[in-house]
């Protein structure tokens, strides 16, 4: 299995949450849930595609299996940035704590749980001046490492002009059996999705 799909708007971070009383915590940033959600439904769209449009032949990589993961956040291009050049995305936010988002947002779709994710490779820059922002997404069984990337997530890579950035992408690369954070989502829309999922492949 194999997905590969980008999608469209404004990465969100996931990770500062605030206290809403005893016991209770919820994000900080009111940008994740929309951000998953959308996640969500472009990965579903994305596994239904792959079924050959049959919703019922989509299912997530079992629980057995490890898998890779490959991310690559195109952040929205500032007006002050120079048109001549593309500087490196350095400011927030974080790398891990978008990752962490893509990760909630894709248990119960591409995966069955996080944990299964063995290899992660996850870039962050700003759009270039013709591209708008959002996340170019790779899922795939990890069975031999170091295969080439395929899909739109090696096309944006082959694509980028290299010429114009001024150093490299921030990036983070992390193998054997790190999780992306350990929590099921508390996002109700994917986990909604995930449920549903779940009970048509009964």
């Amino acid at each position: 299995m194999s997905l590969s799909f980008f999608v469209p708007g404004k990465p969100a971070a996931q990770g500062s949450k605030r206290a809403l009383g005893p016991g209770r915590m919820i994000e900080q940033s009111k940008a994740v849930k929309p951000w998953r959600e959308r996640v969500a439904w472009f990965a579903l769209e994305a596994t239904i595609k792959q079924a050959k449009g049959d919703p019922l032949a989509a299912s997530p990589i079992p629980r057995t299996t490890p898998v890779a993961l490959y991310v690559e956040f195109v952040m929205p291009r500032p007006a002050s940035t120079p048109k001549r050049s593309t500087p490196p995305a350095i400011r927030q936010p974080d790398l891990d704590k978008c990752v962490r988002a893509i990760g909630d947002a894709l248990t119960g779709i591409a995966w069955v749980d996080d944990a299964q994710v063995t290899s992660l490779t996850a870039y962050k820059r700003l759009a270039e001046l013709d591209e708008g922002p959002g996340c170019h997404i790779e899922v795939k069984v990890a069975a031999g490492y170091g295969e080439s990337l395929t899909g739109s997530a090696q096309t944006a890579v082959e694509k980028r002009p290299a010429s114009t950035h001024q150093g490299t992408p921030e990036s983070r690369s992390v193998s054997d059996g790190e999780a992306l954070n350990g929590h099921p989502s508390d996002d109700p829309a994917a986990n909604q999705i995930a449920k549903e999922r779940r009970v048509h492949l009964r």
